[in-house]
């Protein structure tokens, strides 16, 4: 017979009970995602994300793994590779088609990809054909349909982290603990502006913290003596395919495997050296087929992301590097990577390391170093993630590119973000460890106290959710303008512009990076590779100052004398072969044919073209 107290006692400690609190978390979540989607979403704002999402759908729609975003950088990495390739078959006396010899990396539609690792884009083309969103932008613009579907498919990664951070906590710690770190990684801001960005943040911090739960698996397993030797490699098997499916999130994750390694060295008992090459074996096969794949594309092991570490330097300053046609590292010498590293290392320490995953909690972390756990798996735990602190730094400072300038914080060269639910946990363990020594004695009390605290964790996201935020990312992207600019071309055509992501997901056409100058590198492509159509420039590069970027700075080449003529003196040189634009803003004069009133203009964006194509 069923009585009342006993299903009383099943809602509150049994498998009910577990079930009643796991519903009662993904209601939770649910309803923060559904009002931080109607009231504090924005559009993808960030070139990362569009360009993931361009390349998911290119996956999506059949076209392989190829990209309507192509940079200059990625050209001459792809010309070079082919070359190079030719001449081999020539010194082989292997017979080439003259066609074949002649213009060998012309921009047909399904230029290769170098810049993305593969995984997060395959999962997301994936999500993108069973959802298949619309990705016609209609007349009452105010959200992109397709970028919430890609923020809902990264909400529901943050769910699924929201609940390996229980895990790993309640590994780690108890119940509490557990709970309460859960509740303050939902209620961090941070998390749902990266959730909303596109970028892969979301799944390579699933990924990490699996990582991070199965190292405190694996350390209590060998710890307790309980293992047996076919449990122990099939679990280093594990650590060391988690590494690999980070790499293929993002290349810079790749470098935890030295921590990785040093932690199973010291951890892992009498079959360290054992445990250590299976990790490494598993690490390699992984990671191996694509980077044969860049290598036979590009002659890169991770493409374009190869000259991150030049970028942003006094030799290659801002993004002198994705826009170049020809790129020659061989003047930067060591000196140049401890100047880099000297210039990043400042901003890392004072701007991004104190505020660790959008609160204050990074305090208590930092504070609670200095307690002496009970647990040699805690001790031996938080070493690991202080190795890995140092190594983010390091590898942070010395990637730093134009995107991190571009959207500071929110990139995928913040590494840094992945360690916060972690320092989430342990900064918790620490608030409690503190509220015990205060003896406290009221049970109520002790709840208030921990409200508190958890509320003011909180604040950043509960005045973002009470606020109203304006979705479209302006300036610089205006997705009306782009797509009907783009549509404006052929499916074979392509654009040239200093957006092209937006161009390629928004616009679905193909288009280049705008290279360093309207002159040689310009005619280089627009003669040799495969005609530009239409010129498109946002704010990004006309709303800029005028002496220090656009007469003397990264601009110069296109500021001084081409824009400052087309702007101020309406005037396109004569032998650029761009020379229509829309005679009234970007909206056509059919008005069937527009969004909006064809009277408002957006006089900061410039759009030329061969011919009138409106």
């Amino acid at each position: 017979m069923f009585l009342p107290q006993e299903f009383i006692h099943r809602l509150e400690q049994g498998a009910f009970g577990r079930i009643v609190q796991v519903a009662a978390v993904a209601l939770l979540i649910a309803a923060v995602a559904v009002t931080y989607d109607l009231r504090a979403f924005k559009n993808l704002s960030t070139a990362e994300g569009m360009d993931a999402a361009q390349l998911a759908r290119n996956l999506a729609a059949g076209r392989g793994y190829t990209t309507y975003n192509i940079s200059p950088l990625s050209i001459h990495l792809v010309k070079s590779k082919q070359a190079e390739r030719i001449k081999e078959q020539e010194s082989a006396k292997v017979a080439v088609a003259p066609q074949q010899l002649m213009d060998q990396a012309k921009l047909r539609n399904n230029h290769p990809d170098l810049a993305n690792p593969p995984l997060y884009p395959y999962l997301l083309s994936l999500y993108l054909r069973a959802v298949n969103p619309d990705y016609t932008i209609g007349r009452n613009f105010e959200r992109s349909g397709p970028d919430m579907v890609i923020a809902i498919f990264n909400q529901l990664l943050l769910g699924l982290a929201a609940l390996l951070v229980f895990l790993l906590a309640r590994k780690l710690f108890d119940p509490v603990v557990a709970w309460t770190a859960m509740l303050l990684f939902v209620a961090s801001g941070l998390f749902w502006k990266i959730s909303s960005s596109g970028q892969s943040t979301m799944l390579l911090l699933v990924i990490f913290l699996a990582l991070l739960w199965t190292l405190a698996a694996f350390e209590r397993g060998i710890q307790s003596g309980d293992w047996s030797n076919a449990r122990q490699t099939l679990v280093a098997a594990a650590i060391g395919l988690l590494v690999g499916l980070g790499f293929l999130t993002r290349y810079a994750f790749g470098f935890v495997i030295i921590p990785v390694v040093v932690f199973l060295m010291l951890y892992s008992g009498t079959r360290r050296f054992a445990t250590v090459l299976t990790t490494l074996i598993v690490f390699t096969i992984v990671i191996t087929p694509w980077i044969q794949r860049n290598l036979r594309v590009s002659g890169e092991p991770f493409g374009t992301a190869s000259y991150a570490v030049f970028e942003s330097t006094d030799k290659f300053p801002a993004d002198e590097i994705p826009r170049s046609l020809e790129v020659d590292t061989r003047s930067f010498v060591f000196q140049d990577y401890i100047r880099k590293f000297k210039n990043n290392l400042p901003d890392i320490l004072q701007k991004e390391l104190p505020t660790l995953g959008g609160t204050w909690m990074t305090a208590f972390f930092f504070v609670g170093l200095m307690v002496v756990f009970r647990s040699s798996t805690l001790n031996r735990f938080r070493g690991f993630l202080l190795m890995v602190l140092a190594l983010f730094i390091v590898v942070q400072a010395l990637g730093r590119t134009q995107l991190s300038e571009d959207s500071p914080v929110i990139n995928t060269e913040n590494l840094l973000v992945l360690l916060a639910p972690a320092v989430i946990i342990f900064g918790v363990s620490f608030f409690f460890t503190l509220l015990e020594q205060w003896n406290v004695p009221e049970f109520g009390f002790r709840v208030i106290l921990t409200t508190m605290f958890g509320a003011l964790i909180s604040l950043p996201l509960i005045f973002m959710l009470l606020s109203r935020t304006y979705s479209v990312a302006y300036p610089p992207y205006f997705p009306p303008v782009i797509q009907i600019t783009s549509g404006w071309l052929r499916e074979n055509e392509q654009m040239m512009s200093d957006i092209p992501w937006a161009v390629a997901w928004y616009g679905d056409r193909q288009c280049v990076l705008w290279t360093r100058n309207p002159g040689d590198d310009f005619y280089q492509i627009y003669d040799y590779d495969k005609p530009i159509n239409a010129l498109y420039l946002s704010p990004k590069a006309l709303d800029q100052h005028l002496l220090s970027q656009l007469l003397k700075g990264a601009g110069a080449a296109w500021g001084r004398p081409f824009l400052v003529d087309v702007i101020a003196r309406q005037e396109i040189p004569k032998q650029f072969p761009l020379k229509y634009a829309p005679p009234r803003g970007f909206w056509p004069q059919n008005t069937e044919a527009t969004y909006y009133d064809p009277s408002e203009e957006k006089p900061e964006q410039l759009f030329l073209t061969d011919r009138i194509r409106w």
